[in-house]
């Protein structure tokens, strides 16, 4: 038995961005984040963007020990460290067919509100339970 359904959208941005989201849900490790512009697409000027295949995660656990999920990258005793250290060693110029893209390659970072105690080790912050 099958179906056959209309859209309920005539706005194919909003397609898009479903497609994209399926990447996600089919293979989460493949694709782990999608940053979606909540902007209009006029002339082409937004862009979504899906992270894929990443390398390794550098992870400030909640007892603020470190970890990295490659073995063999070195971890410091900061994030911050940590994180300039790997990007130094990984840094590379923009090739000239890459410099029409609006990006290429790159980094996916996130921080949450407690890395502000890296920064500031003077707040004390409430503890958060391990999920």
């Amino acid at each position: 038995m099958s179906f056959k359904t209309r859209l309920l959208t005539d706005n194919t941005a909003e397609i898009d961005a479903l497609d994209l989201a399926s990447f996600n849900q089919l293979n989460s490790l493949r694709y782990p984040y999608l940053l979606k512009s909540s902007a209009s697409r006029q002339n082409n000027t937004q862009f979504d963007i899906l992270i894929a295949c990443p390398q390794y995660t550098i992870t400030l656990n909640s007892d603020r020990s470190l970890s990295c999920s490659d073995d063999s990258l070195s971890v410091e005793s900061n994030f911050f460290q940590t994180l300039e250290k790997h990007y130094q060693n990984n840094k590379t110029e923009i090739a000239s067919g890459e410099k029409m893209l609006p990006f290429s390659g790159g980094w996916f970072v996130y921080l949450s509100y407690e890395m502000v105690e890296e920064i500031e080790p003077c707040l004390t912050l409430p503890e958060l339970k391990d999920e």
